[in-house]
């Protein structure tokens, strides 16, 4: 046989053998399959491992959502919102026993003047702390150290700020101006860290209120002073 004739003879046998395989349905193609097992064992890890995020994701939340309800009935301390007047007195008088530091009253670093408590429908819904007051002078040397004592002891109770906007410059504010500095959203409360401003004197204010309460308050005000200017017109 010819070279000519022996390479046509072994093509056709490999094109037979070739065609062979394509018709026999129990032929299998083994780098196929193997790719394909591969693949679905990945698909099955990544299945997995996304199972196990979000997992975590909604152990996370039920701790976040139990530490909300727990935390959202407390003003501060052990004085919980919706507490009577003559409660909060009682309170309140007990606590400042426990912060008494010199002239002014203190936790942690933070030095305040005193606490002051807001009642609807004789229910505590909000509390002031007011800071010591601080002279422009004195501004830049005592204020950012009292400012960082709070954020410090804020973050260790309620972790980080919901929202931030840091400490203002004294030469930034005039009489009467309010600045929020830092705020945590914890369910229906809201705890605000601020500088106001009183002339020449500065003092760092904590407000600690329930929003739906707060709400309430505002669209009573709002109404009682509609009733008011209807009650003006008629004057003129």
């Amino acid at each position: 046989m010819s070279y000519k004739g022996l390479i046509n003879s072994l093509l056709c046998v490999i094109a037979a053998t070739m065609l062979s395989n394509c018709n026999n349905p129990n032929y299998q193609k083994p780098h196929l399959n193997k790719s394909i097992s591969i693949s679905a064992k990945e698909k099955q890890k990544e299945f997995e491992k996304q199972h196990e995020i979000n997992k975590q994701k909604e152990i996370e939340k039920q701790k976040r959502d139990s530490l909300i309800k727990a935390q959202e009935k407390i003003a501060f301390n052990n004085i919980n919102f919706g507490i009577t007047k003559s409660e909060f007195e009682t309170k309140r008088r007990l606590f400042l026993n426990t912060c008494k530091g010199g002239k002014e009253y203190k936790i942690g670093g933070y030095e305040f003047r005193y606490i002051y408590g807001s009642f609807h429908e004789n229910k505590l819904y909000s509390i002031k702390f007011m800071g010591r007051h601080f002279s422009w002078q004195d501004y830049d040397l005592y204020m950012p150290g009292q400012y960082k004592s709070l954020l410090s002891m804020m973050k260790i109770k309620f972790g980080e700020p919901t929202r931030t906007y840091g400490l203002p410059k004294w030469n930034e504010m005039r009489k009467n101006d309010i600045k929020y500095c830092t705020q945590w959203t914890i369910g229906v409360k809201e705890v605000t860290i601020l500088v106001r401003c009183n002339g020449t004197d500065y003092s760092l204010y904590v407000l600690i209120d329930r929003k739906d309460i707060l709400s309430l308050k505002i669209k009573e005000k709002e109404k009682e002073q509609e009733r008011a200017n209807i009650k003006g017109a008629d004057m003129f």
